[in-house]
Protein backbone atom coordinates (compact mmCIF):
# COMPACT_ATOMS: atom_id res chain seq x y z
CA UNK A 1 0.00 0.00 0.00
CA UNK A 2 1.45 3.22 -0.76
CA UNK A 3 1.33 6.11 1.61
CA UNK A 4 1.76 9.83 0.53
CA UNK A 5 5.55 9.46 2.91
CA UNK A 6 6.59 6.57 0.16
CA UNK A 7 4.33 9.10 -2.48
CA UNK A 8 6.94 11.40 -1.43
CA UNK A 9 9.84 9.74 -1.57
CA UNK A 10 8.65 8.68 -4.94
CA UNK A 11 8.52 12.12 -6.01
CA UNK A 12 11.92 13.35 -5.53
CA UNK A 13 13.13 9.94 -6.94
CA UNK A 14 11.52 10.64 -10.25
CA UNK A 15 12.49 14.52 -9.97
CA UNK A 16 16.14 13.00 -9.63
CA UNK A 17 15.89 10.45 -11.90
CA UNK A 18 14.95 13.15 -14.56
CA UNK A 19 18.41 14.53 -14.45
CA UNK A 20 20.39 11.65 -14.28
CA UNK A 21 18.80 9.84 -17.07
CA UNK A 22 20.57 12.57 -19.40
CA UNK A 23 23.76 11.60 -17.81
CA UNK A 24 24.34 8.53 -20.09
CA UNK A 25 25.44 10.36 -22.77
CA UNK A 26 25.75 10.78 -26.87
CA UNK A 27 24.19 13.44 -29.55
CA UNK A 28 22.98 16.26 -31.38
CA UNK A 29 24.44 18.72 -33.11
CA UNK A 30 27.95 19.07 -33.90
CA UNK A 31 29.81 21.97 -32.83
CA UNK A 32 32.77 20.29 -34.41
CA UNK A 33 34.68 21.35 -37.88
CA UNK A 34 33.73 19.18 -41.01
CA UNK A 35 35.85 16.18 -41.57
CA UNK A 36 38.46 16.61 -43.14
CA UNK A 37 38.56 15.12 -46.82
CA UNK A 38 40.25 11.51 -46.78
CA UNK A 39 43.08 10.73 -48.74
CA UNK A 40 43.40 7.51 -50.38
CA UNK A 41 45.29 5.81 -47.65
CA UNK A 42 42.75 7.52 -45.11
CA UNK A 43 39.92 5.39 -47.20
CA UNK A 44 41.75 2.25 -46.88
CA UNK A 45 41.50 2.31 -43.02
CA UNK A 46 39.44 -0.69 -42.59
CA UNK A 47 36.37 -2.01 -40.24
CA UNK A 48 38.92 -3.91 -38.40
CA UNK A 49 40.99 -0.86 -38.13
CA UNK A 50 38.00 0.88 -36.47
CA UNK A 51 37.13 -1.83 -34.10
CA UNK A 52 40.82 -2.21 -32.96
CA UNK A 53 40.80 1.50 -31.80
CA UNK A 54 37.46 1.75 -30.31
CA UNK A 55 38.81 -1.96 -28.33
CA UNK A 56 41.37 0.01 -26.83
CA UNK A 57 39.78 3.29 -26.56
CA UNK A 58 37.10 1.62 -24.42
CA UNK A 59 39.68 -0.35 -22.42
CA UNK A 60 41.70 3.48 -21.90
CA UNK A 61 38.24 4.85 -20.26
CA UNK A 62 37.41 1.79 -18.41
CA UNK A 63 40.72 1.82 -16.14
CA UNK A 64 40.08 5.92 -15.97
CA UNK A 65 37.18 5.19 -13.68
CA UNK A 66 36.29 8.98 -13.72
CA UNK A 67 35.98 12.16 -16.17
CA UNK A 68 34.08 15.51 -16.17
CA UNK A 69 31.24 15.56 -18.18
CA UNK A 70 28.92 18.08 -19.69
CA UNK A 71 25.44 16.48 -21.36
CA UNK A 72 22.01 17.68 -23.30
CA UNK A 73 19.27 15.44 -24.32
CA UNK A 74 16.56 17.09 -26.45
CA UNK A 75 13.65 14.88 -26.96
CA UNK A 76 11.09 15.05 -29.87
CA UNK A 77 8.64 12.44 -28.48
CA UNK A 78 4.86 12.53 -27.55
CA UNK A 79 3.86 16.25 -27.87
CA UNK A 80 7.42 17.28 -26.47
CA UNK A 81 8.84 18.31 -29.66
CA UNK A 82 12.14 20.25 -29.08
CA UNK A 83 12.04 19.29 -24.80
CA UNK A 84 15.79 20.00 -23.83
CA UNK A 85 17.53 18.61 -20.54
CA UNK A 86 20.97 19.62 -19.91
CA UNK A 87 23.69 18.18 -16.91
CA UNK A 88 27.30 18.54 -16.56
CA UNK A 89 29.53 17.44 -13.42
CA UNK A 90 31.34 14.64 -12.37
CA UNK A 91 31.00 11.08 -12.71
CA UNK A 92 33.33 8.12 -11.71
CA UNK A 93 32.39 4.47 -12.64
CA UNK A 94 32.81 1.02 -10.74
CA UNK A 95 31.06 1.82 -8.45
CA UNK A 96 29.05 4.68 -9.94
CA UNK A 97 29.68 8.20 -8.24
CA UNK A 98 27.81 11.42 -9.78
CA UNK A 99 27.93 15.23 -8.48
CA UNK A 100 26.09 17.40 -11.04
CA UNK A 101 23.36 20.09 -11.67
CA UNK A 102 20.77 19.59 -14.32
CA UNK A 103 18.44 22.14 -16.03
CA UNK A 104 15.11 20.48 -15.16
CA UNK A 105 13.53 24.07 -16.86
CA UNK A 106 12.67 22.37 -19.96
CA UNK A 107 11.46 19.32 -18.09
CA UNK A 108 9.23 21.34 -15.74
CA UNK A 109 7.61 23.34 -19.13
CA UNK A 110 6.96 20.14 -20.84
CA UNK A 111 5.04 18.95 -17.79
CA UNK A 112 3.19 22.69 -17.85
CA UNK A 113 2.20 22.27 -21.20
CA UNK A 114 0.52 19.29 -20.35
CA UNK A 115 -1.73 20.92 -17.92
CA UNK A 116 -2.98 23.41 -20.75
CA UNK A 117 -6.18 22.52 -21.01
CA UNK A 118 -6.85 22.81 -17.39
CA UNK A 119 -5.54 25.71 -17.01
CA UNK A 120 -7.69 27.36 -19.87
CA UNK A 121 -10.88 26.44 -17.86
CA UNK A 122 -9.66 27.54 -14.16
CA UNK A 123 -8.38 30.85 -13.26
CA UNK A 124 -6.49 29.87 -10.00
CA UNK A 125 -4.79 26.96 -11.56
CA UNK A 126 -3.57 29.31 -14.90
CA UNK A 127 -2.15 31.42 -11.76
CA UNK A 128 -0.69 28.47 -10.14
CA UNK A 129 1.00 27.21 -13.72
CA UNK A 130 2.25 31.06 -14.25
CA UNK A 131 4.25 31.28 -10.65
CA UNK A 132 5.55 27.68 -11.46
CA UNK A 133 6.76 28.90 -14.67
CA UNK A 134 8.83 31.59 -12.76
CA UNK A 135 10.90 29.08 -10.87
CA UNK A 136 14.42 28.03 -11.00
CA UNK A 137 14.42 24.69 -12.36
CA UNK A 138 17.85 23.35 -12.11
CA UNK A 139 18.65 20.85 -9.70
CA UNK A 140 22.32 19.61 -7.75
CA UNK A 141 22.43 15.50 -7.11
CA UNK A 142 25.04 13.77 -6.02
CA UNK A 143 25.25 10.35 -5.88
CA UNK A 144 27.62 8.01 -3.96
CA UNK A 145 27.10 4.99 -2.04
CA UNK A 146 23.90 3.93 -3.78
CA UNK A 147 22.78 7.12 -1.63
CA UNK A 148 21.06 9.93 -4.03
CA UNK A 149 21.64 13.60 -2.70
CA UNK A 150 19.07 16.11 -4.15
CA UNK A 151 19.19 19.94 -3.82
CA UNK A 152 17.19 22.65 -5.51
CA UNK A 153 14.95 25.81 -4.97
CA UNK A 154 11.88 23.64 -6.02
CA UNK A 155 12.68 21.62 -3.21
CA UNK A 156 13.23 24.79 -0.26
CA UNK A 157 10.25 24.90 1.05
CA UNK A 158 9.35 22.14 3.56
CA UNK A 159 13.37 21.78 4.68
CA UNK A 160 13.23 23.54 7.34
CA UNK A 161 16.07 25.61 6.11
CA UNK A 162 18.43 22.51 5.18
CA UNK A 163 19.53 22.34 1.43
CA UNK A 164 19.68 18.42 0.74
CA UNK A 165 17.13 15.61 0.07
CA UNK A 166 18.38 12.50 0.44
CA UNK A 167 17.55 9.07 -0.07
CA UNK A 168 18.98 5.51 0.40
CA UNK A 169 17.55 3.38 -2.53
CA UNK A 170 18.71 0.76 -0.89
CA UNK A 171 16.81 1.23 2.15
CA UNK A 172 14.24 2.40 0.46
CA UNK A 173 13.85 -0.82 -1.95
CA UNK A 174 13.97 -3.14 1.29
CA UNK A 175 10.91 -0.99 3.15
CA UNK A 176 8.69 -0.27 0.10
CA UNK A 177 9.28 -3.39 -1.63
CA UNK A 178 8.57 -1.30 -5.23
CA UNK A 179 10.30 -2.63 -8.21
CA UNK A 180 10.54 0.67 -9.51
CA UNK A 181 12.92 1.31 -6.96
CA UNK A 182 14.97 -1.88 -7.61
CA UNK A 183 14.82 -0.94 -11.49
CA UNK A 184 16.14 2.61 -10.40
CA UNK A 185 19.03 0.74 -8.63
CA UNK A 186 19.91 -1.31 -11.30
CA UNK A 187 19.89 1.35 -13.81
CA UNK A 188 22.30 3.64 -11.60
CA UNK A 189 24.68 0.97 -11.41
CA UNK A 190 24.51 0.13 -15.28
CA UNK A 191 27.48 0.10 -16.76
CA UNK A 192 25.74 2.37 -19.80
CA UNK A 193 26.63 5.20 -17.46
CA UNK A 194 30.51 4.98 -18.44
CA UNK A 195 32.12 6.15 -21.72
CA UNK A 196 33.36 2.58 -21.53
CA UNK A 197 29.88 1.05 -21.84
CA UNK A 198 29.26 3.33 -25.07
CA UNK A 199 31.72 2.55 -26.38
CA UNK A 200 31.20 -0.98 -25.98
CA UNK A 201 27.58 -0.55 -27.48
CA UNK A 202 29.43 1.00 -30.14
CA UNK A 203 31.22 -2.16 -30.64
CA UNK A 204 28.72 -4.43 -31.49
CA UNK A 205 27.36 -2.59 -34.66
CA UNK A 206 27.95 -4.23 -37.67
CA UNK A 207 28.62 -1.28 -39.71
CA UNK A 208 31.28 0.57 -37.93
CA UNK A 209 33.12 3.83 -39.64
CA UNK A 210 35.49 5.56 -39.52
CA UNK A 211 34.85 8.73 -41.01
CA UNK A 212 37.89 10.77 -40.81
CA UNK A 213 39.66 13.41 -38.65
CA UNK A 214 38.08 16.79 -37.56
CA UNK A 215 39.20 19.31 -35.26
CA UNK A 216 37.00 19.69 -31.97
CA UNK A 217 37.68 22.27 -29.16
CA UNK A 218 40.95 22.71 -31.00
CA UNK A 219 41.93 19.30 -30.65
CA UNK A 220 42.34 16.87 -33.93
CA UNK A 221 39.73 13.93 -33.26
CA UNK A 222 39.10 10.84 -35.00
CA UNK A 223 35.42 10.29 -35.35
CA UNK A 224 33.41 6.89 -35.85
CA UNK A 225 30.08 6.04 -36.69
CA UNK A 226 27.88 2.88 -36.21
CA UNK A 227 24.10 2.39 -36.11
CA UNK A 228 22.75 -0.02 -34.00
CA UNK A 229 19.24 -1.89 -34.07
CA UNK A 230 17.06 -3.79 -32.17
CA UNK A 231 17.75 -7.24 -33.40
CA UNK A 232 21.69 -6.56 -33.25
CA UNK A 233 21.17 -5.61 -29.15
CA UNK A 234 18.76 -8.76 -28.92
CA UNK A 235 20.86 -10.89 -30.69
CA UNK A 236 24.11 -9.12 -28.68
CA UNK A 237 26.66 -11.91 -27.26
CA UNK A 238 26.33 -11.65 -23.34
CA UNK A 239 29.92 -12.23 -23.07
CA UNK A 240 30.63 -9.13 -23.95
CA UNK A 241 34.31 -7.34 -22.68
CA UNK A 242 32.42 -4.52 -21.99
CA UNK A 243 29.53 -5.03 -20.76
CA UNK A 244 28.50 -7.74 -18.29
CA UNK A 245 25.43 -10.35 -19.08
CA UNK A 246 22.82 -8.17 -16.46
CA UNK A 247 23.57 -5.20 -17.71
CA UNK A 248 22.66 -6.22 -21.41
CA UNK A 249 19.60 -7.85 -20.13
CA UNK A 250 19.01 -4.40 -18.69
CA UNK A 251 19.09 -2.87 -21.99
CA UNK A 252 17.42 -5.21 -23.78
CA UNK A 253 14.44 -4.63 -21.17
CA UNK A 254 14.94 -1.32 -22.01
CA UNK A 255 14.78 -1.53 -24.83
CA UNK A 256 11.49 -3.34 -25.11
CA UNK A 257 9.73 -0.92 -22.86
CA UNK A 258 10.71 1.80 -24.94
CA UNK A 259 10.05 0.98 -27.91
CA UNK A 260 13.44 1.85 -29.22
CA UNK A 261 14.08 0.80 -33.21
CA UNK A 262 17.40 2.07 -33.32
CA UNK A 263 20.39 3.33 -31.84
CA UNK A 264 22.58 5.89 -34.30
CA UNK A 265 25.68 6.21 -32.38
CA UNK A 266 28.66 8.78 -33.26
CA UNK A 267 32.22 9.04 -31.19
CA UNK A 268 35.05 11.34 -31.16
CA UNK A 269 38.57 9.95 -29.75
CA UNK A 270 41.78 12.59 -29.06
CA UNK A 271 44.86 11.38 -29.23
CA UNK A 272 45.34 9.79 -26.09
CA UNK A 273 42.26 7.24 -26.89
CA UNK A 274 40.07 8.80 -24.72
CA UNK A 275 36.47 9.37 -26.21
CA UNK A 276 35.68 12.99 -25.85
CA UNK A 277 32.35 13.40 -27.61
CA UNK A 278 29.41 10.36 -27.53
CA UNK A 279 26.88 10.96 -29.84
CA UNK A 280 23.39 8.80 -29.80
CA UNK A 281 20.18 9.12 -31.52
CA UNK A 282 17.57 6.51 -30.59
CA UNK A 283 14.95 6.28 -33.48
CA UNK A 284 11.24 4.84 -31.75
CA UNK A 285 8.07 4.95 -33.61
CA UNK A 286 6.77 7.89 -31.61
CA UNK A 287 9.66 10.13 -32.42
CA UNK A 288 13.58 10.47 -31.56
CA UNK A 289 15.67 11.18 -28.48
CA UNK A 290 19.12 12.57 -28.83
CA UNK A 291 21.57 13.32 -26.50
CA UNK A 292 25.05 14.28 -26.77
CA UNK A 293 28.18 14.05 -24.05
CA UNK A 294 31.66 15.24 -24.14
CA UNK A 295 34.16 14.01 -21.77
CA UNK A 296 37.60 15.44 -20.30
CA UNK A 297 39.85 15.50 -17.23
CA UNK A 298 39.67 11.25 -17.42
CA UNK A 299 41.32 10.36 -13.87
CA UNK A 300 41.66 13.74 -12.42
CA UNK A 301 37.60 14.25 -11.33
CA UNK A 302 37.19 15.16 -7.76
CA UNK A 303 35.48 12.21 -5.81
CA UNK A 304 31.94 12.49 -4.76
CA UNK A 305 31.61 12.82 -1.39
CA UNK A 306 28.09 12.84 1.45
CA UNK A 307 27.19 16.63 2.00
CA UNK A 308 27.12 17.76 5.53
CA UNK A 309 24.28 15.53 7.72
CA UNK A 310 23.65 18.89 9.66
CA UNK A 311 22.09 20.14 5.90
CA UNK A 312 20.50 17.08 4.88
CA UNK A 313 16.65 16.03 5.51
CA UNK A 314 15.64 12.20 4.78
CA UNK A 315 13.05 11.60 1.65
CA UNK A 316 11.61 9.06 4.43
CA UNK A 317 10.96 12.14 6.96
CA UNK A 318 9.40 14.36 4.86
CA UNK A 319 6.27 16.51 5.62
CA UNK A 320 3.10 14.12 3.71
CA UNK A 321 2.19 15.22 1.01
CA UNK A 322 5.67 17.28 -0.06
CA UNK A 323 5.44 18.28 -3.50
CA UNK A 324 8.92 19.29 -4.84
CA UNK A 325 7.55 20.58 -8.46
CA UNK A 326 4.38 22.20 -6.90
CA UNK A 327 1.99 20.16 -9.62
CA UNK A 328 -0.32 19.33 -7.06
CA UNK A 329 -1.67 22.66 -6.77
CA UNK A 330 -3.15 22.24 -9.93
CA UNK A 331 -5.92 20.06 -8.60
CA UNK A 332 -6.07 16.52 -8.04
CA UNK A 333 -8.61 15.78 -10.93
CA UNK A 334 -6.55 16.78 -14.03
CA UNK A 335 -3.79 16.26 -15.69
CA UNK A 336 -1.65 13.13 -16.16
CA UNK A 337 -0.60 11.06 -12.74
CA UNK A 338 2.50 9.65 -11.82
Amino acid sequence: MRTLRTTARATALSAATAGLLVVTAACSGSSGEAPKARSEKDSARSQSAAVEALQATARKSQEARSAVFESVTTMDIMGMDGMETSVGGTIGWQPLAMDATADMNGYIQAMLDLFAELAAEDPEASGELDRLAELDATMRVRLVDNVMYMSSPLMEEGLSGKSWIKVDLEQAIAEEGEPQLDRMLDQLNSASYSPAAQVGLMLESPDIEWKGEETLDGATVNRYEGTLTAEDLMAMDPSTEFLSEEELELMRSELAESGDEEYQLAIWVDENDYPVRIDMTMEMPEGSVVQSTRYSDYGAAPAVEHPPAGDVVDAAELEEGFDPFGLDALGSGAGPRA
